[in-house]
């Protein structure tokens, strides 16, 4: 076990992760093949369009494209006094022109941790804010390589996985993080980000079928992934 940060759980499977032969290699196998044709190339353009954004942008905005995603809404909505704190010590620190002494995203991630050491700053603001600055410097190194993180939504969806073949998850708490290379014989290619992001969009298509709206997206990757849904759980 690895303790990192101090709040998640680390889980450890074997390097034959049940998934494999619990839900079948070839179903596995649609699930990251439709990430790679659907989702990898946009990914990519959204983080070509994040930087160029980010280069052309004032002070103060790149400080808000820095701090603030969907994730950090409880900034903007309760603690709004911290919010401000924090933009303001960005602009005036501008660690965006700045070359990070980090050599992983472990190191970045406790370098962010230490500077926004606010009341009420989470563990995934750490993490997105972290998550953009590697995006920023343009290190493959500074991205999650050995652990893939999970916060609340993408580990809903690894439980899914494998509560449907009532399996233990050996996971407990609302985030967790897990060694790759105990994943990486069910969502073969993928990168850790990519595995993280893929169960994000899982948890989104459990949550279609909760609600009757399978199938209702004008997207058509979204009906894809909703077919790949119900195979799995009707294997």
């Amino acid at each position: 076990f690895v303790c990192w940060p101090c709040t998640m759980l680390v889980s450890r499977h074997s390097c034959e992760d049940p998934l494999l032969t619990l839900i079948c290699t070839a179903i596995m196998k649609k699930l990251v093949d439709w990430y790679i044709k659907y989702i990898r190339a946009e990914e990519k353009n959204w983080n070509d369009v994040y930087t160029q954004k980010f280069a052309s942008a004032s002070e103060e905005k790149k400080a808000k494209m820095l701090l603030i995603g969907s994730h950090q809404w409880y900034l903007t909505c309760f603690h709004s006094e911290i919010r401000e704190e924090i933009l303001s010590m960005l602009c005036t620190t501008k660690p965006w022109e700045q070359q990070s002494l980090a050599t992983s995203f472990e190191d970045l991630f406790e370098e962010w941790k230490a500077k926004l050491d606010y009341e009420y700053v989470n563990q995934l603001t750490f993490y997105d804010v972290a998550l953009r600055m590697a995006i920023l410097q343009q290190r493959e190194e500074l991205r999650p390589q050995r652990y893939v993180y999970l916060h609340a939504t993408p580990l809903a969806a690894y439980r899914w996985l494998y509560k449907h073949k009532k399996v233990n998850a050996k996971v407990s708490g609302s985030s967790a993080i897990i060694e790759i290379r105990d994943l990486k014989g069910a969502f073969g290619a993928l990168t850790a980000k990519e595995i993280e992001d893929l169960l994000c969009r899982l948890a989104k298509a459990i949550t279609r079928q909760k609600d009757g709206k399978q199938h209702t997206s004008k997207l058509e990757r979204d009906n894809v992934l909703d077919d790949i849904f119900n195979e799995i759980q009707n294997k």
